[in-house]
């Protein structure tokens, strides 16, 4: 199975929280944070973006999931 990155959320509390709304529809996904090195906050969690990732045969139905949420300022990362 090959995971692609679907979206960057602007941080990494945003996309593990997206990640669970995918998974509860279905899609799997997990977040990844795209280097070493990000600042972090309480618990390790990065404040810079970070990537939603989603196997590559569940790319369209994990975009129209999200869709709703994002919008046309959000900077994303679509394969």
């Amino acid at each position: 199975m090959e995971w692609v990155a679907l979206v960057t959320a602007p941080n990494q509390l945003i996309a593990e929280m997206w990640c669970d709304l995918l998974q509860k529809e279905g899609v799997p996904a997990f977040a990844k944070l795209p280097g070493a090195g990000a600042p972090t906050i309480a618990g390790g969690a990065s404040i810079e973006g970070c990537w939603v990732m989603v196997p590559e045969t569940h790319l369209e139905t994990a975009a129209a999931i999200l869709e709703p949420m994002l919008n046309d300022k959000q900077p994303g990362h679509r394969k």
